[in-house]
């Protein structure tokens, strides 16, 4: 159950700024903020081949250090089950991991960045309402690479930033998990993006329109790792808009479709995702639908994915209780996924 530079370079960028983070932070001149989202969840899935259960957590903590004007040291840490279920569990395979350890400069209109994050591409894993909508966007996210990036606000009407990144996979001791132990990525494990030099890259244009509609574009190529593998390339679009009127309830809709061509470096192996949702919500209550799936041609697999999910949930101020079903098709094969999340955070 599933829920060319030289990297040495980069790698050195990543190991002076830890460095640089623990100079500071004996001082009173830095400036330090964090913050965390805690997540409890139980799972029940009721498929053919038996009932499976599943108790987790998840909890992402992100922390800043700001060691001169513009200039900060950030981190961003998951602990997290990283190993699939096989049967039922009870906060089994949870490992903590480094999702992000970059130097980071900000100016008044742009900003620039080295070390390990995660590129920008695609907006699905985390503006997807519900329990599980933003599953189908994790599964073509961009994360954990190395290399550098940057983005600049653009002087035309409305609120509107480009972005871009250079990068490879992580195959540094960051790419490992404390806890559960899930194993470094290595240049020998192939994949999409897995090179030597910084080959991959990505382009994403982000922003709200004057009338409120907010939008995603991005484009992005990942370098072929071994002989014989093809360059996979991917274009996104997404779509976003609030409304609201006098009773207090508030409707948000949000769609987006992803496409990808030699998907898995495969040639003429073709990927589509996609993830429709529509949250309304009065006072402190809110409910979801969200339909969403994938589909591969023949060379792909032929695999077939689609989903509708239904949710409920509750705002009790300092934390949310959701509940949620999701009804599953897979290659002719349907399930149900029942489930409740705890969610809070904490930080400043």
């Amino acid at each position: 159950m599933k829920f060319r530079v030289s990297t040495a370079l980069v790698s050195a960028c990543i190991a002076m700024s830890g460095v640089a983070f623990g100079q500071e932070a004996s001082t009173d001149t830095g400036r330090f903020s964090h913050e965390a989202a805690v997540e409890l969840t139980w799972d029940n899935l009721d498929a053919d081949a038996g009932d499976v259960s599943v108790i987790a957590a998840k909890v992402e903590y992100g922390a800043q250090f700001e060691f001169g004007e513009g200039w900060t040291v950030e981190t961003a840490l998951t602990f997290e089950p990283v190993e699939d279920s096989e049967g039922d569990s009870v906060f089994e395979n949870q490992g903590l991991f480094a999702e992000e350890l970059k130097l980071h400069y900000a100016g008044d209109t742009f900003s620039v960045y080295a070390g390990k994050f995660n590129p920008v591409f695609s907006s699905a894993a985390g503006l997807a309402p519900g329990l599980y909508g933003a599953e189908i966007g994790e599964a073509y996210e961009t994360t954990e690479k190395v290399g550098f990036g940057g983005d600049i606000k653009l002087p035309v009407e409305g609120e509107h930033v480009l972005s871009a990144a250079v990068f490879t996979a992580d195959r540094s001791f960051l790419s490992e998990s404390i806890g559960t132990q899930r194993p470094a990525v290595e240049l020998a494990d192939g994949g999409p993006g897995n090179t030597e030099g910084l080959e991959s890259y990505a382009i994403s244009l982000d922003g709200q329109l004057t009338n409120g509609v907010g939008y995603s574009l991005g484009y992005r190529s990942l370098a072929a790792a071994q002989p014989g593998d093809e360059v996979e390339t991917g274009l996104v679009g997404g779509v976003s808009y609030s409304f609201g009127n006098e009773d207090g309830i508030a409707t948000d809709t949000f769609a987006e479709v992803a496409s990808f061509d030699n998907a898995d470096g495969v040639a003429d192996a073709q990927r589509t995702f996609y993830t429709a949702g529509l949250t309304v919500t009065r006072a402190e209550w809110h409910a979801a639908a969200i339909v969403s799936g994938s589909n591969d041609n023949d060379v792909a697999g032929g695999a077939d994915l689609n989903r509708f999910e239904l949710s409920l949930g509750r705002d009790f101020g300092p934390a949310v209780l959701d509940a949620g079903v999701q009804f599953i098709e897979e290659d002719g094969e349907r399930s149900t996924l029942f489930g409740l999340r705890l969610s809070f955070g904490f930080g400043g």
